[in-house]
Protein backbone atom coordinates (compact mmCIF):
# COMPACT_ATOMS: atom_id res chain seq x y z
CA UNK A 1 0.00 0.00 0.00
CA UNK A 2 1.28 3.38 -0.82
CA UNK A 3 -0.09 5.90 1.43
CA UNK A 4 0.40 9.55 -0.47
CA UNK A 5 0.95 12.09 2.70
CA UNK A 6 3.14 14.48 0.70
CA UNK A 7 1.43 17.48 -0.90
CA UNK A 8 3.71 16.93 -4.09
CA UNK A 9 2.92 13.22 -4.38
CA UNK A 10 -0.85 14.02 -3.63
CA UNK A 11 -0.82 16.30 -6.70
CA UNK A 12 0.93 13.78 -8.86
CA UNK A 13 -1.68 11.15 -8.43
CA UNK A 14 -4.57 13.17 -8.27
CA UNK A 15 -3.99 14.45 -12.17
CA UNK A 16 -6.69 13.06 -14.08
CA UNK A 17 -4.32 11.16 -16.75
CA UNK A 18 -2.16 10.03 -13.76
CA UNK A 19 -5.07 8.25 -12.07
CA UNK A 20 -5.97 6.42 -15.37
CA UNK A 21 -2.76 5.16 -15.79
CA UNK A 22 -2.74 4.53 -12.03
CA UNK A 23 -6.04 2.37 -13.03
CA UNK A 24 -4.66 0.92 -15.71
CA UNK A 25 -1.56 -0.59 -14.08
CA UNK A 26 -2.91 -3.70 -11.73
CA UNK A 27 -0.68 -5.48 -14.42
CA UNK A 28 2.76 -4.54 -16.04
CA UNK A 29 2.18 -2.30 -19.01
CA UNK A 30 4.81 -0.26 -21.14
CA UNK A 31 4.51 3.48 -22.02
CA UNK A 32 3.73 2.11 -25.80
CA UNK A 33 0.74 -0.52 -24.73
CA UNK A 34 -0.63 1.97 -22.53
CA UNK A 35 -0.27 4.88 -25.13
CA UNK A 36 -2.50 3.04 -27.19
CA UNK A 37 -4.52 1.96 -24.81
CA UNK A 38 -4.93 5.80 -24.15
CA UNK A 39 -4.78 6.76 -27.59
CA UNK A 40 -1.80 9.20 -26.80
CA UNK A 41 1.77 9.70 -27.95
CA UNK A 42 4.36 7.31 -25.92
CA UNK A 43 6.57 10.21 -25.05
CA UNK A 44 3.48 11.94 -23.24
CA UNK A 45 2.98 8.94 -21.29
CA UNK A 46 6.85 8.17 -20.64
CA UNK A 47 6.57 11.81 -18.76
CA UNK A 48 3.75 11.22 -16.80
CA UNK A 49 5.12 7.60 -15.90
CA UNK A 50 8.13 9.34 -14.85
CA UNK A 51 6.45 11.87 -12.26
CA UNK A 52 4.20 8.95 -11.06
CA UNK A 53 7.43 6.78 -10.52
CA UNK A 54 9.27 9.75 -9.03
CA UNK A 55 6.86 9.77 -6.46
CA UNK A 56 7.40 5.64 -5.71
CA UNK A 57 3.65 5.51 -7.25
CA UNK A 58 4.81 2.67 -10.05
CA UNK A 59 7.57 0.69 -9.90
CA UNK A 60 9.05 -1.68 -12.93
CA UNK A 61 7.08 -4.59 -12.70
CA UNK A 62 9.11 -6.70 -15.59
CA UNK A 63 11.59 -5.79 -18.36
CA UNK A 64 11.80 -7.34 -21.94
CA UNK A 65 13.91 -7.97 -24.53
CA UNK A 66 11.90 -6.06 -27.87
CA UNK A 67 13.56 -5.26 -31.22
CA UNK A 68 17.26 -4.50 -29.56
CA UNK A 69 15.84 -2.55 -26.75
CA UNK A 70 14.89 -3.51 -23.05
CA UNK A 71 11.27 -2.47 -22.90
CA UNK A 72 10.52 -1.79 -19.03
CA UNK A 73 6.43 -2.66 -17.88
CA UNK A 74 4.76 -0.83 -15.01
CA UNK A 75 2.76 -1.69 -12.08
CA UNK A 76 1.48 -0.26 -9.39
CA UNK A 77 2.98 0.03 -6.27
CA UNK A 78 0.39 -1.62 -4.30
CA UNK A 79 -2.75 0.48 -3.82
CA UNK A 80 -2.88 4.18 -3.51
CA UNK A 81 -4.56 5.73 -0.80
CA UNK A 82 -4.27 9.65 0.16
CA UNK A 83 -3.89 10.59 3.97
CA UNK A 84 -7.42 11.93 4.66
CA UNK A 85 -5.50 15.08 6.44
CA UNK A 86 -3.38 15.98 3.83
CA UNK A 87 -6.68 17.74 2.55
CA UNK A 88 -8.13 18.77 5.87
CA UNK A 89 -6.80 18.01 9.28
CA UNK A 90 -10.10 16.87 11.04
CA UNK A 91 -9.71 17.74 14.83
CA UNK A 92 -10.55 14.86 17.13
CA UNK A 93 -13.64 16.69 18.69
CA UNK A 94 -16.28 14.62 20.52
CA UNK A 95 -15.63 11.06 20.63
CA UNK A 96 -18.96 10.50 19.21
CA UNK A 97 -18.22 12.84 16.51
CA UNK A 98 -17.86 12.23 12.48
CA UNK A 99 -14.31 14.17 13.32
CA UNK A 100 -13.51 11.83 15.56
CA UNK A 101 -14.01 8.80 13.53
CA UNK A 102 -12.02 10.69 10.79
CA UNK A 103 -9.13 12.14 12.65
CA UNK A 104 -8.84 8.06 14.08
CA UNK A 105 -9.01 6.34 10.43
CA UNK A 106 -6.31 9.35 9.30
CA UNK A 107 -3.80 8.15 12.05
CA UNK A 108 -4.09 4.48 11.07
CA UNK A 109 -3.60 5.14 7.46
CA UNK A 110 -0.58 7.39 7.87
CA UNK A 111 0.74 5.22 10.66
CA UNK A 112 0.79 2.40 8.75
CA UNK A 113 1.84 3.90 5.53
CA UNK A 114 4.61 4.91 7.58
CA UNK A 115 5.39 1.23 8.35
CA UNK A 116 5.07 -0.28 5.11
CA UNK A 117 7.35 2.86 3.81
CA UNK A 118 10.21 2.15 6.13
CA UNK A 119 9.67 -2.19 5.35
CA UNK A 120 8.90 -2.90 9.32
CA UNK A 121 6.68 -6.09 9.85
CA UNK A 122 3.64 -4.17 11.32
CA UNK A 123 0.71 -6.92 12.54
CA UNK A 124 -2.53 -6.20 11.67
CA UNK A 125 -6.51 -6.50 12.09
CA UNK A 126 -9.92 -5.40 11.08
CA UNK A 127 -12.90 -6.64 12.44
CA UNK A 128 -15.96 -5.11 10.06
CA UNK A 129 -19.48 -6.18 11.09
CA UNK A 130 -22.94 -4.69 12.27
CA UNK A 131 -24.26 -4.47 15.62
CA UNK A 132 -27.76 -2.69 16.26
CA UNK A 133 -28.30 -0.54 19.53
CA UNK A 134 -31.55 0.16 20.89
CA UNK A 135 -30.71 3.71 22.22
CA UNK A 136 -27.72 6.39 21.99
CA UNK A 137 -26.93 4.89 25.50
CA UNK A 138 -26.41 1.31 24.45
CA UNK A 139 -24.16 2.57 21.83
CA UNK A 140 -22.05 4.17 24.57
CA UNK A 141 -22.22 0.97 27.29
CA UNK A 142 -20.97 -1.11 24.16
CA UNK A 143 -18.44 1.33 23.81
CA UNK A 144 -17.18 1.28 27.55
CA UNK A 145 -17.16 -2.51 27.82
CA UNK A 146 -14.91 -2.77 24.64
CA UNK A 147 -12.56 -0.06 26.27
CA UNK A 148 -12.97 -2.59 29.48
CA UNK A 149 -11.90 -5.62 27.13
CA UNK A 150 -8.90 -3.98 25.87
CA UNK A 151 -7.86 -2.96 28.98
CA UNK A 152 -8.18 -6.70 30.22
CA UNK A 153 -5.61 -7.71 27.94
CA UNK A 154 -3.17 -5.10 27.97
CA UNK A 155 -0.30 -6.50 29.10
CA UNK A 156 1.35 -2.94 30.14
CA UNK A 157 5.46 -2.76 30.09
CA UNK A 158 5.94 -6.28 30.74
CA UNK A 159 9.15 -7.39 28.52
CA UNK A 160 8.93 -8.11 25.03
CA UNK A 161 4.96 -6.60 24.56
CA UNK A 162 4.43 -5.52 21.50
CA UNK A 163 2.17 -2.94 21.58
CA UNK A 164 -0.68 -2.68 19.27
CA UNK A 165 -2.79 0.33 19.09
CA UNK A 166 -6.97 -1.03 18.45
CA UNK A 167 -8.69 2.08 17.02
CA UNK A 168 -12.95 1.31 16.97
CA UNK A 169 -14.99 3.34 14.52
CA UNK A 170 -18.41 3.01 14.21
CA UNK A 171 -20.53 4.92 11.94
CA UNK A 172 -24.59 4.34 10.77
CA UNK A 173 -24.45 1.46 8.85
CA UNK A 174 -24.94 1.95 5.02
CA UNK A 175 -28.39 2.07 3.84
CA UNK A 176 -30.05 1.99 7.67
CA UNK A 177 -32.94 3.52 8.46
CA UNK A 178 -33.05 5.53 11.27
Amino acid sequence: MKVVAAPDAAYAALSPLRRQLLGLLDEPMSASELALELDLTRQRVNYHLGVLANHGLIEVGETRQRRGFVERRFRRAGPTVIAPDLIDSPSAGDDLSADAVVAAASDAIRAIGELEAAGKPHPTATLVTDVRFESPDAHRAFLAGVADLAAKFDEGEAAGALAIKVTVLSHVAKGAKR
